[in-house]
């Protein structure tokens, strides 16, 4: 027989067929706040009722015949005397019955049930967690079997099964595991098990890993020595020289430096110094200076002392000096030019520009103790970008007296800065910069910003620049004013003189426009554009537009318009855009297309 749920054992003996021979209650849900509890609930208090009832009058006879003068008062005076006058009787609180398989499987029948065939992930998830609980195995066997329509809701409940389930049985889980294809979530299922199982058992967890034969990725070892770590470092530490592949131990190794380093960074310097010198310890001490939350100097320093030159060492020394950097700036400046050589100094130098942001002076002896190379361009802008930011003037005086490539790099963290604080005297530098593709780069940036404090001034600069540098920098100032100010955008399009020019950025108003106020573009068109060659491609684009969001509206216009390009146009687009849903009407709008050469193409254009 099925587990009985907590309360209900008054029905099993007083009732065989009400529980332990039947499943009617167990397939209909009997725990509360299911659609039968009350009805289970009820029957119970009966039974348990007359069986008190029962008891109560033969003991209390039996009672009475041998202790006359002990056995409760019958008046209700001297029972409220007895008891104490206001007294309350203690009530209890019945407890959650267990559930069984078939009530899990029917509230998760239930829950599938529906349009979208699947409920609430979060109901789902609870739902698991529960039936995980009493039977992970079960709640394993039904999620993974059931055709959920979101596989990823599934997968992520059945990694959160085998995690509970790998606590207790870890070998049943990876079995569990192993039966799934070898996919994103066959490695999930695996790594929830062996980790989920390091929260009780690591060294039990890492021989199950050891022993895969093809799924020993070297992420979960880091995860399985993470946990392990936390709990007993000294153990994980031990066992991290029995690990085979190095790969494994490098991942190890990172996750017991990292929790180290969490709380005791030189700890962290001493487990690492005993590992071999050379890529493995230069790995873990760079990932050291990341994890760490109490930041040692002195361990830090160390620390440097111990790794050898790599690309590992250049993460150590960012993540170091920066790390000094925000408690006390001027000793890691200090430490770096006194301790560190070559590459390695000249990289902490770069890194540690950021100090300049609050403290300029450090940044120029800084940049004074870099010399020519690849880091020293990076260096010079990030300073002169800061530098602008506290005083401008200051700033653009520097980069003038600077020559070669030096300038051309200041000159760019300045302009960076500068297009925020006062982006047309910056626009106007960007122009005389001698080198044309930064120059243009940096213009570019300018009017971005110039366009919102005021496009008709960023307007007429860019009309005034040579075309191959100034028109794209007027259309994008022309697209930014329309979706700031549209109305005064379109005025400015229609007065352009050059019609060229005009017929480009044309466009860049009508598709700012909304759809839903697309019938006051045709006003527009028709009224500002009167020129024929500006109002065909005009045409084109408010029939697409018009068509997307009502084409009823869109063929009212339209059919008002006269013979001619204008509506030849229109029609074309009104049909491109209805023939998806309407073919024949489509067809019947392009066969109205006057220009022939127009309207065979329109008619070529649609479905057959």
């Amino acid at each position: 027989m099925n587990p009985q749920p907590r309360g209900t054992v008054c029905l099993n003996r007083a009732r065989t067929d009400l529980w332990g021979a039947s499943l009617d209650l167990r397939v209909k849900r009997p725990y509360p706040g299911s659609s039968n509890f009350g009805e289970m609930k009820a029957s119970c208090i009966r039974h348990f009722a007359v069986a008190f009832a029962a008891g109560l009058l033969m003991g209390g006879a039996v009672f009475a015949l041998f202790f006359p003068g002990v056995y409760p008062p019958h008046s209700p005076e001297l029972r409220q005397e007895a008891l104490g006058k206001g007294d309350k009787q203690d009530s209890t609180v019945e407890p959650e019955p267990l559930q069984t398989v078939e009530n899990f499987a029917q509230s998760l029948a239930e829950m599938l049930q529906g349009e979208s065939g699947v409920s609430d992930s979060q109901d789902l998830l609870d739902l698991a967690l529960r039936w995980a609980g009493q039977d992970a195995e079960q709640a394993f066997v039904h999620f993974a079997e059931l055709p959920f329509k979101k596989i990823r809701e599934r997968n992520k409940v059945l990694v959160q099964i085998i995690g509970i389930w790998a606590k207790t049985d870890p070998e049943a889980a990876l079995a569990a595991a192993e039966g799934f294809p070898e996919t994103l979530l066959h490695k999930d299922l695996i790594h929830a098990a062996l980790t989920s199982l390091a929260e009780v058992d690591p060294a039990r967890a890492i021989d199950l890993l050891e022993a895969q034969t093809k799924h020993r990725w070297p992420e979960t070892y880091g995860d399985i020595f993470r946990i392990w770590a936390e709990r007993d470092s000294a153990a994980a530490i031990g066992r991290l020289s029995s690990l085979e592949r190095s790969s494994t131990r490098l991942e190890a190794s990172r996750a017991i430096v990292s929790t180290l380093a969490k709380s005791d960074m030189d700890a962290a310097v001493r487990f690492a110094a005993k590992l071999e010198d050379g890529y493995h310890r230069n790995e873990v001490l760079g990932q050291m200076f990341y994890e760490t939350r109490v930041f040692d100097p002195a361990a830090g320093a160390q620390a440097m002392g111990l790794m050898s030159a790599g690309a590992a060492k250049f993460w150590g020394i960012e993540n170091f000096t920066l790390r000094w950097a925000q408690s006390d700036p001027e000793a890691a400046v200090e430490w770096s030019l006194e301790n560190l050589r070559g590459a390695d100094r000249d990289y902490a130098i770069s890194n540690l520009m950021d100090v300049a942001e609050s403290r300029p002076e450090l940044g120029l002896r800084l940049l004074d103790e870099l010399p020519e190379g690849p880091y020293r361009p990076g260096a010079i802008s990030k300073f002169a970008k800061y530098w602008t930011k506290a005083d401008p003037n200051a700033a653009l005086a520097w980069v003038e007296q600077l020559g070669g490539e030096d300038r051309t790099a200041a000159a760019s963290g300045l302009i960076e800065s500068w297009i925020r604080i006062a982006p047309a005297e910056a626009a106007q530098y960007a122009a005389a910069l001698p080198d044309r593709r930064a120059s243009h780069i940096h213009m570019s940036e300018a009017a971005k910003w110039w366009s919102d404090i005021d496009p008709e001034a960023v307007t007429a600069w860019a009309s005034s620049l040579p075309e191959e540098s100034g028109r794209g920098i007027l259309n994008e100032a022309v697209t930014r004013w329309a979706g700031s100010d549209l109305a005064a955008a379109a005025v400015y399009v229609s007065e352009v003189a050059d019609l060229p020019l005009r017929q480009e950025l044309t466009p860049v108003i009508l598709w700012k426009w909304e759809p839903s106020e697309i019938s006051s573009a045709a006003v527009w068109v028709e009224s500002s554009l009167p020129n024929p060659a500006d109002r065909v491609r005009a045409f084109e684009i408010v029939g697409t537009v018009w068509a997307r969001a009502d084409p009823r509206a869109a063929s009212e216009w339209i059919g008002a318009l006269p013979q001619g390009p204008d509506r030849d146009a229109a029609v074309g687009s009104l049909a491109r855009e209805v023939a998806g849903s309407d073919v024949e009407a489509a067809s019947a709008w392009a066969e109205t297309i006057s220009n022939a050469e127009l309207r065979s193409e329109a008619l070529g254009r649609l479905p057959k």
